[in-house]
């Protein structure tokens, strides 16, 4: 559809737009309900609140909340503890636990659950250690470790791991050094060094690299200076410097640029190509991007949102078909006050006001708006998060493990006592477990009882054998 005149089916635009989105900006704080952080994927949700408690609904299909199952859900559920950052992909999503773990989970075709495997994962995996911050993009991920180090892994068909090659990698790989902060896009990666440097690369054919080209890079380009923060949406990027000015740049088809230029016409639509960036506003504290649309908070908490509305995502009251394609918005409108976070999926938004509630809207197909409904909506509706709950693992989902084949047994205890562990770490006796023993000498052999403890719930058992 871009640079040329093409029909283009409803079905396919909604199809372009519903492969989004991600989480490019660190965890900022809230208030009242205690929302520490919100962040939206293609069509699933989260909200990570302050006492660590993270929360997810919406799409499903490739176990992409986490919870054991691949059933959607329209209202939010507890799926982990003790996180600190959480960001979502098109179909994956990933959490930094507040040890510096990251776990990823969800769809895993391209390796970009990061464990070495392609299968789906339908459940939390710990892929590594000492992780400051996570950033997942259509089919891959990347980790900025707490030294600086950026790894990224998964789909790199444009190059958008940044590792100088197009080959897709299922573990990740070291790519860059001294990097604070980073985004990714659908299929372009973003990174700000130390030194306030913006760093991009990956699939430019919208121009969304911003270097006055429409060549894809498979290892990182210098775009700017002096910048604070970068959000990059599907084929379009954005960044604030400094002084608080956003800039924009990449594909304005839907109007996603914001400068009053789009690619919609009555039956057709063609690229608007912005190669380098432009200064679009001034005072703005944080921007935020998705599929088409985009969002900007000013430092006074107003929020202003502009580009693709069809299913209302830009949250003033318009959806549905103007002519042949959707009520975009081609200038920022402003939506509502008091907003401290905004974080816009493929088709939908939402936003935490400074009093800590939290608010969605736009596309609700999957439930990924969270009021038990299925139902869009152009404007924004509060959602309110159930209490949290102390979530406890089965301890036979544990590895239980002896080091030897027979044991001297006196009815009390064995020596060295078993190896249990849970997703590589390892449980210790009398605080997440006890132990206690069934004797059957008769048939020369004993049983362990493991009961869980703690976080750990229900109990296992292990025979060992009988020295005579």
């Amino acid at each position: 559809m871009y640079g040329k005149r093409k029909t283009l089916t409803l079905r396919t635009i909604i199809g372009i737009f519903l492969t989004m989105f991600l989480l490019c900006v660190l965890p900022q704080h809230s208030a009242a309900e205690g929302i520490q952080q919100i962040c939206l994927g293609g069509n699933h949700s989260a909200a990570l609140k302050s006492d660590g408690s993270l929360w997810m609904w919406g799409n499903n299909s490739y176990g992409q909340l986490g919870n054991n199952s691949t059933t959607d859900s329209n209202t939010p559920v507890q799926v982990m503890t003790g996180v600190k950052q959480v960001s979502l992909g098109s179909e994956h999503s990933a959490a930094v636990k507040k040890d510096g773990s990251l776990w990823v989970w969800g769809r895993n075709i391209y390796g970009q659950v990061g464990n070495g495997a392609v299968l789906n994962s339908i459940t939390p995996e710990k892929i590594m250690t000492g992780v400051k911050q996570v950033s997942l993009g259509g089919n891959y991920s990347a980790a900025l470790k707490t030294d600086g180090s950026l790894w990224m892994w998964g789909s790199n068909i444009y190059g958008q791991l940044g590792n100088g090659s197009n080959t897709d990698s299922r573990t990740p790989i070291q790519v860059m050094t001294n990097v604070k902060q980073i985004c990714l896009g659908l299929y372009h990666s973003a990174a700000i060094k130390t030194d306030g440097s913006l760093w991009m690369w990956g699939e430019n054919n919208a121009a969304q690299l911003g270097n006055n080209s429409f060549s894809n890079s498979n290892t990182p380009i210098k775009v700017m200076t002096g910048v604070k923060q970068v959000s990059l949406g599907n084929k379009h990027s954005a960044a604030v410097t400094q002084d608080g000015s956003l800039w924009m740049w990449g594909d304005g088809s839907s109007g996603q640029i914001g400068d009053g230029s789009s690619g919609m016409t009555t039956a057709v639509g063609y690229g608007v190509y912005i190669k380098t960036p432009i200064k679009l506003m001034t005072g703005v504290k944080q921007v935020n991007l998705g599929g088409s649309h985009s969002a900007a908070i000013k430092a006074d908490g107003s929020l202003w949102m502009w580009g693709f509305n069809y299913s209302g995502q830009v949250g003033n009251g318009v959806s549905g078909i103007v002519g042949y394609w959707g009520a975009h918005s081609t200038t920022p409108e402003k939506i509502m006050d008091g907003v401290k976070e905004v974080n816009l999926g493929s088709l939908h938004s939402a936003a935490v006001k400074t009093n800590g509630s939290l608010w969605t809207w736009g596309n609700n197909e999957k439930g990924q708006l969270g009021n038990g409904s299925n139902k869009n909506s152009s404007t924004p509706l509060e959602i309110r998060l159930p209490a949290s709950s102390t979530l406890k693992t089965n301890i036979g989902k544990c590895k239980i493990t002896l080091s030897k084949k027979k044991y001297t047994y006196t009815g009390k205890a064995i020596k060295p006592l078993p190896t249990v562990k849970y997703n590589g770490k390892t449980l210790k006796n009398k605080i997440d477990y006890t132990l206690s023993y069934k004797n059957n000498k008769k048939k020369g052999s004993a049983t362990i009882v493991i009961k869980g403890k703690g976080a750990y719930t229900g109990q296992s058992q292990i025979k060992f054998t009988i020295k005579k």
